[in-house]
């Protein structure tokens, strides 16, 4: 009997996340909020914050100084 190896990557749900949170920010080029982020992806907010954290400390996401507000770097 052959086993199924098991996977060491990311849940394929987790890379279809982040790409709904980039696709959101790219839609929106003022930018959006992490409420509006959840709510535009469905993504729980707690989620939604971690990836964008993620995301941010990578460089693909850009923090407004004047407010919460992320948006992709140009």
């Amino acid at each position: 009997m052959i086993r199924a190896r098991e996977s060491k990557s990311a849940p394929v749900g987790v890379v279809g996340k982040v790409l709904h949170i980039l696709e959101a920010l790219d839609a929106s080029p003022s930018g959006l909020q992490l409420r509006e982020i959840a709510e535009q992806t469905t993504v729980n907010r707690s989620t939604a914050y971690r990836f964008v954290a993620h995301l941010e400390n990578e460089g693909y996401l850009l923090r407004d100084e004047a407010g919460p507000t992320l948006s992709r770097p140009n």
